[in-house]
């Protein structure tokens, strides 16, 4: 038998075995053994906040370590970023996926993100963090991989006067999406219409593609105008408190009329008083195209037996609760499930 015969059944046995010490055992066998092993043990490579940089800094200094060419995704905080790790980054060569958070990403911290977005291997991105300026923000994207397919963003921009054209950004879109999450939209939407190099360039034709709509009602927000998404199917909505209910009422307004295809509501309301919460229920009821509405209370109140149904009497009315709300079931959030990450309930996202 051949050795790739023999690797062949390696791989396959290996593939079997998910514990870490197992596949650790493993590769101490043999060199064919080693390489099998290292692809499963090193698929997914995470640096957590307390002591990634020290991790990070000594696989840097070690001359034969080689597993970097095995990970896949890579999950890591801009804090765990030392000088090493920059030069290390073009032995990523299988590199998929990228998970990135932080706050206030330095220079150092910016060269890195650039030089990760480059690799000619990434499909999946997904990067949390508050950047202090727009152009620290763009500098990241210029000369980005072509073959970034699902992009998932969660950046604050802290100096949003300064203009969005950056010497050496993209003049043209040329990369095509097939899923994009945008959480705390409205800082980075400013950015898909000017030198973004994802082929989208107006904001009503991202409207035309978003069927699940996330946001946070904030009292001094203007509503949105749910009409720009003319394909939206699934909206979730937080509101805390009765100060922001005016607000998600008056962006449900926009749907009464406008949305066909709109079938089902997600709403997370948090201390809203009964008054607030009748508010709602008069609201979603005049949303004809509805046949689904999940309301998830908090913790003081979800075990209260009936009390959606008291707080909800319209909804409850038309036979449209259903869910988590009702304390009948764990049904996850509606609409397709995000392809980086889990749906996270505190934050804004729009996904294509």
């Amino acid at each position: 038998m051949n050795a790739l015969g023999i690797q062949e059944i390696v791989d396959c046995c290996l593939d079997f075995l998910h514990d870490p010490t197992d596949l650790r055992t493993c590769a101490l066998v043999g060199p064919l053994w080693t390489c099998a092993a290292r692809r499963h043990l090193f698929h997914n490579l995470r640096f957590d906040l307390q002591d990634g940089r020290n991790r990070l800094d000594g696989l840097s200094r070690s001359n034969r370590f080689t597993g970097f060419r095995f990970v896949r995704k890579l999950q890591f905080n801009t804090s765990c970023i030392c000088d090493a790790f920059l030069s290390m980054i073009p032995t990523f060569t299988g590199l998929q996926q990228i998970c990135v958070s932080g706050t206030r990403p330095e220079p150092l911290d910016t060269a890195a993100l650039s030089a990760l977005l480059s690799l000619p291997t990434l499909t999946c991105v997904a990067i949390s963090c508050v950047f202090q300026d727009i152009s620290a923000f763009i500098q990241i994207w210029i000369g980005c991989s072509q073959s970034i397919r699902h992009l998932e963003l969660s950046c604050p921009i802290l100096g949003l006067n300064h203009p969005w054209s950056v010497p050496g950004a993209h003049s043209a879109a040329s990369i095509k999406l097939d899923s994009l999450r945008l959480l705390n939209a409205k800082s980075v939407l400013p950015w898909l219409v000017t030198n973004c190099p994802f082929s989208f360039q107006k904001t009503q034709q991202i409207g035309k593609t978003i069927q699940v709509f996330q946001f946070t009602a904030i009292s001094t927000h203007a509503p949105i105008d749910l009409g720009r998404f003319t394909r939206l199917r699934h909206l979730i909505v937080r509101i805390s408190g009765d100060d922001p209910v005016q607000m998600a009422v008056n962006t449900f307004s926009t749907a009464h009329t406008t949305h066909r295809d709109l079938t089902s509501i997600l709403v997370f309301p948090t201390s809203t008083s009964p008054s607030g919460l009748s508010q709602l229920d008069d609201s979603l009821t005049q949303i004809s195209t509805l046949s689904r509405v999940e309301v998830r209370m908090d913790r003081a109140r979800r075990g209260i037996p009936g009390f959606v149904e008291e707080m909800f009497p319209g909804l409850a009315t038309r036979g449209l609760l259903s869910g988590r709300g009702r304390g009948a079931s764990n049904s996850q959030p509606p609409g397709p499930s995000p392809l980086i990450g889990g749906l996270d309930e505190d934050s804004d996202c729009q996904q294509l």
